[in-house]
């Protein structure tokens, strides 16, 4: 699979063995198009080399998010509509390749992800508010980020972090909208805190069948859902609240839906996605401190519930 950032090379930098040299023509066709005409043709090559190649839904789909709400704000009529509008843009502009992520205040588009990335978008609508050439008024508008219609879904998946929320802030912009099952959260219970904090809404909208490519339909098979447990008990904090009122506080671990439920998590959920024996057992002086952090929490806590 194909792992952190890729700054597109020049075609004179690449150094050209023999097999280089027979997969040069793939290799020039795959640089005469976006990045993922580019990604998906190197990824074919590879795949023609012996290699399987497999995405993160394959092998870590507790990254992904599942449909609902990252924050405690709610999206009203006209971050909805914004939202509509920015997941048309990125559905029109997906014909050409060109990025995942479009900004839309009130109706209006005020910038499309280009090579800069989203960090480099939301920088540039945050110095047009600075310069005054953005009228709209604070914590209005919407960062919309999905993938392209048609896309490769093994590889370079949207993603959203800490560093999006503080630049979605500085754009003063009312949250930011991300597509279920097709994007990754890095950092997850930071950037939901610190999201929270800041008062941005982060629907998790659901896909339609423009945004699932041949592979993502070939590969979503029921059951292989990692979040199982988390879902249960976010269903299970839902009904307790509705029973017993809004005073009532959870503690202990859990993920993402729990996390939206108003649990705060004693550590990232993450730590402890560890698969293989040989990962458990370097893994495991972790594991049986978590374990025991956990028990001496729950202790602490006295809880009316365990």
């Amino acid at each position: 699979m194909f792992i952190g950032a890729l700054v597109r090379p020049a075609l004179s930098e690449i150094r050209l063995d023999w097999k280089t040299l027979r997969a040069m023509p793939s290799v020039l066709k795959a640089f005469r198009g976006g990045d993922d005409h580019l990604l998906s043709s190197v990824g074919r090559i590879l795949e023609k080399d012996g290699f399987r190649m497999v995405g993160i839904k394959d092998v870590a789909p507790d990254l992904l998010m599942p449909q609902g709400r990252l924050t405690r704000a709610i999206p009203n009529a006209d971050a909805n509509a914004d939202i509509a509008r920015g997941r048309e843009v990125l559905r029109a502009l997906s014909l050409f390749d060109i990025g995942q992520a479009a900004i839309v205040i009130d109706g209006h588009v005020l910038g499309v992800e280009d090579i800069e990335g989203t960090d480099g978008l939301l920088a540039r609508v945050a110095r047009l508010r600075a310069e005054g050439r953005i009228r709209a008024k604070p914590a209005r508008g919407v960062l919309v980020k999905a993938p392209k219609s048609g896309q490769d879904l093994r590889f370079d998946l949207p993603t959203l972090g800490p560093r999006t929320i503080e630049g979605a802030a500085a754009a003063q912009l009312a949250g930011i909208a991300i597509v279920a099952g097709n994007t990754i959260v890095a950092e997850p219970q930071a950037m939901i805190e610190a999201a929270d904090k800041a008062g941005l809404l982060s629907p998790v909208c659901p896909r339609d069948g423009a945004e699932a490519s041949l592979h993502d339909r070939a590969q979503d098979i029921p059951g292989r859902d990692g979040r199982i447990g988390d879902r249960l008990g976010a269903g299970l904090m839902k009904v307790l609240r509705q029973r017993l009122g809004d005073a009532v506080r959870f503690e202990g671990v859990g993920g993402l839906t729990m996390a939206r439920e108003g649990l705060v998590s004693l550590f990232p959920i993450e730590e402890l996605s560890i698969m293989g024996f040989t990962a458990v057992a370097r893994k495991l002086p972790m594991i049986l401190a978590r374990v025991r952090e956990t028990a001496d929490a729950a202790i602490m806590a006295a809880p009316d519930i365990l």
